[in-house]
């Protein structure tokens, strides 16, 4: 099934070519943070995913690229729990920024790495 965002909620499309015109030029992004050489970047994916563990449609994600490369998703339901995943990703990465006193290319990874083992 096919979602558009209207007033930052989730709601189906009728069909393929009404999700395509509003998909196309939409702003789908939620939140997209840069932490030197750690981005960490939210969107709404507008297509249903794998339902959640409570059988909601995962259409949501963040993604965290370190050094290009990219790492584990997180999915959502809702533009809420995708601010809020997000914002506690950033949190926990600007933490271990602090811990290891830097992200710039091997400090990134080694922040990425310890932050991953909490997750």
């Amino acid at each position: 099934m096919q979602y558009k965002l209207v007033d930052r909620r989730a709601v189906p499309c009728a069909d393929r070519k009404e999700w395509w015109d509003w998909f196309r030029s939409a702003d789908r992004h939620v939140a997209d943070t840069c932490l030197d050489d750690i981005r960490v970047s939210t969107v709404f994916l507008g297509l249903e995913h794998n339902p959640l563990p409570d059988g909601r449609p995962a259409l949501f994600e963040t993604e965290v690229n370190v050094n290009g490369e990219a790492n584990p998703l997180w999915q959502y339901a809702t533009w809420e729990d995708a601010e809020t995943g997000h914002a506690k990703i950033v949190g926990m990465i600007e933490a271990e920024i602090e811990r290891v006193g830097g992200s710039s290319g091997e400090a990134a990874r080694t922040v990425w790495e310890r932050v991953a083992q909490r997750m």
